[in-house]
């Protein structure tokens, strides 16, 4: 039940973004968890559905978890990061060639990254619409479970 509402954030996002930005941006934006042999979600789509700002966006939301503390795990190593990112690559679940250039440039990447992240790096704005996102959806997720019987 769980995995279930925690899929729907990205019909909630394509609800949200919806005529609002790019069809570019709302489809990769909503297709970060598909996979190139179509067992993703939420359409099942495959390699030839998927662009390739689309095939690199579900690599950069594949390291950013792996990257990130979770309440269930720590942060992974590079290495381990590299390692799980070219196994799903192997198995045809990601983009070869996107998990290449993230292999090649990761230290410069994440760089980029934590520079951006630093105060004044410009991303405060978004964190604060993130967090702003995180609690709408905690709200949202509580609703849905008033009304999921046990």
């Amino acid at each position: 039940d769980e995995r279930a509402i925690m899929r729907t954030h990205v019909t909630l996002t394509e609800d949200i973004l919806a005529g609002c930005v790019d069809e570019d941006v709302l489809h990769a934006a909503v297709r970060h968890h598909e996979k190139l042999d179509g067992p993703g979600y939420p359409r099942g789509l495959t390699a030839a559905e998927l662009a390739p700002a689309e095939r690199i966006v579900a690599v950069a939301d594949v390291v950013s978890a792996l990257v990130g503390t979770r309440s269930y795990k720590d942060a992974f190593p590079k290495q381990k990061v590299l390692a799980l990112l070219r196994d799903q690559a192997e198995r045809g679940l990601l983009d070869a060639e996107a998990v290449r250039v993230m292999a090649r440039d990761y230290d410069q990447i994440m760089a980029t990254v934590e520079r951006a992240s630093a105060p004044g790096g410009g991303l405060e704005l978004v964190a604060e619409a993130y967090r702003r996102v995180q609690e709408e959806y905690g709200w949202l997720v509580a609703q849905l479970k008033q009304r999921i019987p046990e």
